[in-house]
């Protein structure tokens, strides 16, 4: 049996399937030319229509000083900024030096430090430890107003978590006691080897 009698024979027993397969191809083909001439344009409108709106938004942001980065600029920056940080955070053998530093500046307000008490809590992902120091003194508040401006404008990473204020009246004279819980940073050693 030769192609042309199969597709006679085909045609005569299952006309109605050819003609619905047929009818099928060519309403896929429609939708084909529908979507290429009408569907596919209109999604590439909006979309330069939309990336033209951000930058312009953007654009609006950087001159508002509000801009805001994409993720890969804020991972750059953090990157950075985490490297930065690490820098200045001292090594754990400098306590120290931050000890000394806690006195250097309570005597130059006119202050003395008597006992300074900490803790330490190692934070393991970060390969850091994390320090609390609480100390008090007791003098005239503008001796006090110095120490915390001292302690403010240090180098060091450090953050005064708690402050407390007592006056009381010795000798005729307000005095006044201050309380102060600092936390500050420095590289775990240990952790790093």
């Amino acid at each position: 049996m030769s192609r042309v009698e199969l597709l006679k024979e085909v045609l005569r027993h299952h006309r109605t399937l050819v003609v619905l397969a047929g009818g099928l191809m060519i309403l896929n083909g429609l939708f084909y030319l529908v979507l290429q001439q009408v569907v596919v344009p209109a999604v590439d409108q909006r979309e330069q229509t939309f990336m033209h709106k951000q930058t312009e938004t953007r654009q609006l942001l950087r001159r508002a000083g509000g801009y805001v980065d994409t993720p890969g600029q804020q991972l750059v920056k953090a990157r950075r900024d985490i490297a930065e940080f690490r820098s200045v955070v001292p090594e754990h053998r400098d306590f120290t030096a931050l000890i000394d530093e806690l006195l250097v500046l309570a005597y130059r307000a006119g202050l003395q430090i008597d006992q300074i008490s900490y803790s330490q809590e190692p934070l393991r992902q970060l390969d850091l430890l994390q320090y609390e120091l609480a100390f008090t003194v007791t003098g005239q508040y503008a001796q006090l107003k110095q120490l915390i401006h001292a302690l403010e404008q240090s180098p060091r990473i450090m953050g005064i978590r708690q402050i407390s204020l007592n006056s009381k009246v010795e000798e005729g004279a307000t005095r006044v006691a201050l309380r102060l819980l600092l936390e500050t940073f420095f590289t775990d050693e240990a952790q790093q080897s």
